[in-house]
């Protein structure tokens, strides 16, 4: 995972994952991504979700309720990551950003995951 500036804009490279810039972060302070990928091939493998993402000094973390559980991700030199198993964006109910302070920020799921009808 790297962060970079070019002419103002942050920008961003994650090795299997996304690249691209921005000039402008939500309220959060988080610029969060995920991919939703089949375990292996096949129509009815279970699907993972892998979350990362950057964010800003102050923020220490980032909580994922799927399915009733709580994963919480630790914001390292201003990145973050993980994998949740057996789960596709329409599992995940809760993304909290936390903040050094201990401040608490809800975000949406639906405006970062696609909450789509899945065929399993």
């Amino acid at each position: 995972m790297y962060l970079a500036a070019h002419d103002g804009v942050l920008c961003e490279l994650v090795t299997d994952g996304s690249g691209g810039c921005t000039d402008r972060l939500d309220p959060s302070g988080v610029w969060l991504f995920g991919d939703m990928t089949r375990r292996y091939d096949s129509e009815t493998a279970p699907f993972d979700v892998h979350l990362y993402g950057f964010a800003v000094d102050g923020v220490s973390g980032i909580e994922v309720t799927a399915n009733g559980v709580t994963t919480s991700l630790s914001v390292r030199h201003n990145a973050f990551e993980t994998t949740l198993r057996n789960l596709s964006f329409s599992d995940i109910s809760a993304v909290s950003v936390v903040k050094a302070s201990g401040e608490r920020l809800r975000l949406d799921p639906a405006a970062y995951f696609p909450h789509m009808p899945l065929a399993r």
